[in-house]
């Protein structure tokens, strides 16, 4: 995915696809609110964010170790796709804490392309390490590394494979996006004939991994929206939220 706003366009494509009453009209990107849906005899202003769980101690957000994973992933596929080495498949499976925060991204990315193209396995063959102590050439932060070679490959492709749990009872976490919403309503165009906020959980990560229980689909929120959505983006199932 190119940006954010391109992000924010697709859910808001799939959820215009899974809504029926989905208002016809131009969708117009914009900041503040993210579109406008314009059929020339009114506008509807759509806000997209995206849900995250809360964190369970005092440490950095989940999706901050998250993102810095994969930035680090993406760093290193980029060296290797600077040096004269046949196409890759790579998986990285970091040690998922908060000192991922402090190191020196490029350092550590430069250092797990040194070690990919140090270890190339042989034609359609794969090599599997797990974290070496004491070996200097080893990457920190990394528990195990994977490493494919396959003709069918025409670039490299390095991944973050991540598992966690999905959470049922999100009320809290709902309102707290709400919330970060409400206060910036009176900042958006105001030419709109109505506020929509849309939610979405979009499962690529354990940060969002989210399927609503009944409790949360009852659940009454303090919403300044006219109307507030809630989407699973995988799934494409959505609910319009109870607000007061």
């Amino acid at each position: 995915m190119k940006n954010k706003k391109d992000y924010e366009r697709l859910h808001l494509l799939r959820f215009k696809e899974a809504f029926e009453d989905f208002p016809e009209g131009k969708i117009i990107d914009c900041e503040s609110p993210d579109f406008i849906i314009d059929n020339g005899d009114r506008k509807i202003c759509i806000e997209v964010t995206k849900i995250y769980k809360s964190n369970s101690s005092s440490g950095p957000p989940m999706q901050a170790i998250e993102s810095t994973c994969r930035k680090i992933a993406e760093a290193a596929s980029i060296i290797c796709g600077e040096r004269p080495i046949p196409p890759l498949t790579v998986s990285l499976h970091f040690i998922h804490n908060s000192q991922i925060l402090d190191v020196r991204r490029d350092d550590l990315s430069k250092k797990i392309a040194d070690f990919v193209c140090q270890n190339i396995p042989q034609p359609d063959t794969y090599l599997s390490f797990d974290h070496i102590f004491g070996d200097p050439n080893y990457p920190e932060h990394i528990h195990a590394i994977t490493i494919g070679r396959f003709s069918v490959l025409t670039k490299h492709h390095f991944n973050v494979p991540t598992a966690g749990w999905v959470q049922e009872d999100f009320s809290v976490e709902l309102q707290n996006a709400i919330d970060s919403k409400n206060k910036k309503l009176s900042q958006y165009n105001n030419n709109c004939t109505e506020h929509w906020l849309l939610i979405i959980s979009d499962g690529a990560s354990p940060s969002t991994l989210f399927e609503s229980s009944g409790d949360t689909r009852n659940n009454v929120f303090k919403s300044d929206f006219d109307r507030t959505f809630y989407m699973e983006a995988f799934s494409r199932t959505f609910w319009e939220m109870k607000t007061e």
